[in-house]
């Protein structure tokens, strides 16, 4: 009989960033073999190689490694790294920890107990509970079959693990590498990092996977696997006959699996069936996301991770469990109830045993062990196993016919039902099930037609692909329910009809929901998916929509683009990431100039901070009050936030102190129109709501501009005359500034970040003391702001910045200027009145006119620059004018344009008549116009007159319409000749007229024979444009489309012509 003891430790957010090195992708059609010259200007700043950081991985798009050895943390390097249009991502390389640290024993431990070794799986409550044992009645797995465990060790001669390891008897253990695979003597697994590693340089591998000194992390979990089952000895495992291969991915010395995810790589290359994953981190890593895709295309392995530990509701997610492509486990206690030591959120897909299961412990001693750690492993020695009973289905495949058949927990977990924290496994059913759908989203997408931000009180649709992993369904529905308060559904139900095995749906009709206004600010809300069809099938999915009624606001109308936030920040809400916000986009460009910026107040000895920390931290001490508003409206489109000043830093308390009580109304304009809008201006008011007064209080914004591709050639200017901080690229010619607009007496700094700590004596002596400079090189920052700002309890002031951008300086220093004249009038109330009256009906030629005395320029909608314009169709109309002071007006008008339709007149027997000759003229549209004719100085009113001419000449006729609103009028040309005028002997055979023609003409002609002869058109050069037959004396023919306006020459039957067409 032995004695164990065991304290556990919770390891639920340690991450190591990997010293000098970073990772990243290019963009399609660029190489490493030529990287562009910002990127080498870089590499060779930091002094860095690059490399593949997988090489025997092949991929498309492969993951790059930069190691560098510049004393730059990685998180700095990463963002320099960014600036090329050439990257399409780059981040550190975060190192995962195990998940749990059996290490840390303690004979005053709690969970003390007395454990005989033997093969009871009485032992093993996990066995009963997940229903392993009945499985086993059907199969007991295949040495074929292997489970990978990827950890920091596993001791492979333990006495219940050494008959179940995946030996390699290609390559025996005699100094050969036999098989030609890379690896000398990979007889019993691998050590990918060996004895010791410092965090740079190459490992050192060996083939010993074990720790000298005893058993870690990786030897318990390998025996929640797959420790030998019916062995006389110890305990079983789900895996039974199906074998383990151990990765050690950790140096003996350490818990950081430096090589977490090579050692997903080895496993997969080495054929294992599934990997199992009980460790992770807090950070999500777009490579480490791409490199699980392009490990389960590739090799089809089954992945399956440690969910996280984590105290209860912690809104935290890990990975790599809930990247796409890998399974993620929780723990449930014997009764299924969640306990609260593990992670327990959206995205868990199985849940095992967390309680009272033993596994392998230190050489032949075994323990208890409770934590998602050791909830994973039983979920990949059951996977292992169905997937030896069922060879002939994907890795995905018998995951989700895993997930499908389990039991469920919910009943037992009514406290914790909004999370749907998956299914037990039950790995009876599993085996026992031929027939079933698994329905799943693979992809979807929540959007507005907007701007795909949902505010309370607006509807946005959701739409999603399915795909069926599993067997046929008929008559598949898909409805949706949130599991939250603040979403209610419009339009919830879709049917999908039937989908076979592997098909997809892209969903033809989305969703629709309604953000409801009891939604707090930047909210992440779950949505359930629920999945029916024939046979009694039915399934669910959660999805997590994120920021929903944002506390940010994205402000696209002016030449300069931007965001105002309500954690204090400009630009982006979430640096580094800057996943939400606009940056600083000046014009077409499509990059920002703004890599991060925010508010920070301080005194003497304190300060809150929106901006950066050291070492790649982010200070968050404003918190947002409400969600933002976006407003557009007349000549502004604006965004107002409100926040508090909740946490900050002291010099005599690192560890942080109390916010100040100061709550901030923030309001971001945007002027619409051009040219009024070369800025974004942010207008600040304080209110001191404490009952502290605050004497002397400076207030600016810290801002790292990254305006040219290339770090190490930016500069950074303080202005010599403006209240203006600037940045320029190296071309001269990308230029952006702040201005304080509000008149206190500017606090103007420039300085490089990569010498600016962050802590905070750095923002301290820029606010307050003589740090910074006027000019800086390189990889610049700017500060702004103003000093000597009291606040007595209970009252306000107010502090104001532009954002301003320009392609020269001259051009930055006028928009400057102009953000600053903006202010001035804006704050005084200064705009000029203008008024375009209300919304109406005006009729086409109608004139809109402004009679503001005083302004200098005049915009209209149109491109017009005059005070009267002539709307010619229906729409808005909106007037900028700008008095002698510089102050803008500004309205808009809702026109609609009412035209008549068009005129239908027939002249009979035509426009040319002979004296005496009755004239008959009709318009036969049938419009209820009132019509009056005007010609040889008589009037007829009626849709139709005739008239007789008595003398020959040249005559206009005139109609004027009426539809009781607007009238127009128009005119045609009638000749009159006398009876023997038109041909006598002469006269030409033919003649054409009116000439010159604005497109049509008719033709006159005695001989009868001309009818039907061909009528031709040419130009200059005698090429021929147009031909048609000639019709009866006196029809009209319409000219070709297309011609240009001038002379061309006509011919019919040895006529010919000249022929003037003036449009």
């Amino acid at each position: 009989m032995r004695w164990v003891w065991a304290l556990w430790a919770f390891v639920w957010a340690q991450t190591e960033v990997w010293p000098q090195r970073i990772l990243f992708e290019l963009r399609s059609g660029y190489t490493i073999e030529k990287l562009p010259e910002e990127l080498e200007a870089l590499r060779m700043m930091v002094q860095g190689q690059i490399r593949l950081r997988f090489p025997g991985l092949s991929s498309k798009s492969p993951i790059y490694l930069l190691e560098y050895q510049a004393d730059w943390s990685p998180h700095y390097v990463a963002k320099l790294w960014r600036r090329s249009p050439a990257v399409l991502y780059a981040e550190p390389e975060y190192v995962p920890r195990p998940l749990w640290k059996p290490e840390n024993a303690t004979p005053n431990s709690p969970e003390q107990l007395t454990y005989t070794p033997n093969d009871l799986h009485s032992n093993n409550f996990c066995l009963s509970h997940l229903h392993v044992l009945q499985a086993w009645d059907s199969t007991q797995g295949d040495t074929n079959f292997v489970v990978a465990i990827v950890d920091t060790d596993v001791r492979f001669d333990h006495p219940d693990l050494v008959d179940n390891i995946a030996y390699n008897w290609n390559d025996p253990i005699n100094g050969i590498d036999d098989d030609n695979d890379g690896y000398v003597d990979n007889f019993h697994g691998w050590d990918l990092v060996g004895a010791s590693y410092s965090g740079s340089g190459p490992f050192s591998p060996d083939n010993d996977p074990r720790r000298p000194n005893g058993a870690g992390h990786g030897t318990w979990v390998a025996g929640y696997a797959g420790a030998t089952t019916d062995n006389g000895i110890g305990i079983a495992a789900p895996a039974f006959k199906c074998r383990v291969l151990p990765v050690k991915t950790a140096p003996d010395d350490q818990d950081i699996l430096w090589a977490a995810y090579d050692g997903i790589l080895y496993a997969a290359q080495k054929g294992a069936h599934v990997i199992n994953c009980s460790w992770g981190s807090t950070f999500r890593s777009q490579a480490a996301q791409n490199f699980i895709t392009n490990i389960v295309q590739t090799y089809d392995p089954l992945i399956i991770a440690a969910a996280g530990n984590v105290p209860p509701d912690t809104p935290a997610k890990f990975y790599p469990a809930q990247y796409d492509g890998v399974y993620a486990v929780t723990a449930v206690n014997t009764a299924d109830v969640w306990t609260g030591y593990v992670q327990i959120d959206y995205g868990i897909d199985f849940a095992t045993t967390g309680e009272g299961v033993t596994t392998t412990g230190l050489n032949t001693y075994f323990t208890f062990g409770t934590a998602t750690s050791f909830a994973s492993p039983q979920a990949a020695g059951a996977a292992v196993l169905l997937r030896s009973w069922r060879p002939d289905l994907s890795s995905r495949q018998i995951a989700e016919l895993l997930r499908i058949t389990g039991d469920s927990v919910e009943p037992a977990n009514p406290a914790h039902l909004r999370y749907r924290l998956g299914r037990r496994i039950n790995l009876y059913r599993a085996i026992l099930t031929q027939d079933t759908p698994a329905c799943r989203i693979q992809s979807w997408q929540a959007y507005d037609g907007n701007d795909n931000l949902f505010y309370a009180g607006e509807t946005f649709s959701l739409a999603a692909t399915y795909i069926n992993y599993l067997s046929p369904v008929s008559n598949l529905t898909v409805s949706i329910e949130p599991l939250t308060p603040h979403l209610q559904v419009v339009q919830g139900t879709y049917a999908v009809g039937s989908l076979g095995t592997l098909q997809t749906h892209a969903q033809s009709t989305p969703f629709s929901l309604h953000v409801l206004p009891s939604c707090p600010p930047n909210a992440r809300l779950p949505v359930l998916f629920r999945f029916t069809g024939d046979g009694g099938y039915a399934d669910y999915e959660v999805i997590e929509l994120t920021a929903i009624n944002p506390a940010f606001v994205n402000l696209d109308s002016a030449q300069m683009r931007s965001t105002i936030c309500g954690n204090g920040r400009i630009g982006y809400y979430d640096p580094p990431a800057n996943t939400q916000g606009r940056g600083a986009i000046w014009q077409g460009n499509a990059q920002s100039w703004l890599f991060e910026g925010g508010l920070v107040i301080a005194d003497d000895t304190s300060a809150h901070i929106s901006t950066r920390g050291p070492v790649g931290t982010m200070f968050n001490h404003f918190s947002p009050m409400s969600a933002g508003i976006h407003t557009v409206q007349g000549l502004y489109e604006t965004g107002e936030v409100s926040f508090m000043d909740s946490r900050g830093l002291g010099l005599n308390s690192p560890s942080g102190i109390a916010g100040k009580g100061i709550a901030i109304q923030g309001r971001a304009y945007a002027l619409r129109h051009q040219p009024a809008n070369p800025f974004v201006a942010f207008i600040y008011r304080m209110e001191n709501v404490s009952s502290t007064d605050y004497p002397d209080l400076s207030v600016g914004w810290w801002l790292d501009f990254d305006v040219g591709n290339n770090p190490a050639t930016d500069r950074g200017f303080v202005h010599a005359t403006l209240p203006l901080v600037y940045a320029r690229d190296n071309a001269n010619s990308r230029f952006i500034g702040a201005v304080l607009l509000s008149g206190q007496t500017p606090i103007k700094k420039v300085g490089r970040v990569d010498t600016f700590t962050a802590a905070l004596p750095s923002y301290l002596g820029l606010l307050r003391g003589a740090a910074g400079g006027t000019s800086a090189n390189g990889d610049v920052f700017a500060t702004l702001g103003a000093q000597s700002i009291t606040l007595p309890a209970g009252s306000a002031d107010t502090i104001a910045f532009a954002l301003v951008g320009g392609s020269t300086l001259a051009e930055l220093e006028a928009n400057a200027q102009e953000a600053l004249t903006w202010y001035n009038c804006f704050i005084a109330g200064n705009a000029p009145p203008v008024d375009l009256g209300p919304d109406r009906t005006i009729c086409a030629g109608d004139s809109l006119q402004l009679t503001v005395p005083g302004m200098q320029d005049f915009y209209w909608s149109t491109g017009g620059s005059q005070p009267v314009i002539y709307p010619a169709t229906s729409g808005l109309y909106w007037a900028l004018v700008r008095d002698a002071d510089g102050c803008w007006g500004y309205d808009e008008v809702q026109l609609t344009v009412q035209t008549l339709a068009p005129a239908q007149v027939n002249f009979s027997p035509g426009q040319a008549v002979s004296v005496g000759e009755p004239l008959t003229v009709s318009e036969i549209s049938g419009n209820p116009y009132t019509y009056t004719w005007r010609i040889d100085g008589q009037t007829y009113t009626g849709s139709s007159f005739t008239h007789t001419f008595s003398q020959e000449g040249t005559y206009v006729l005139w109609l004027y319409r009426d539809d009781g609103l607007c009238r127009d009028s128009m005119s045609w040309q009638i000749t009159v000749s006398s009876s023997t005028a038109l041909l006598h002997h002469h006269s030409p055979a033919v003649l054409l007229y009116p000439n010159p023609t604005d497109g049509s003409f008719r033709l006159i002609y005695k001989d009868k024979s001309i009818q039907g002869a061909p009528l031709r058109l040419y130009d200059g050069t005698g090429k021929l444009l147009w031909e048609t037959l000639v019709q009866p004396s006196g029809m009209t023919y319409t000219l070709p489309a297309g011609l240009a306006q001038g002379m061309y020459f006509w011919e019919v039957k040895g006529t010919r012509g000249t022929i003037l067409y003036m449009p």
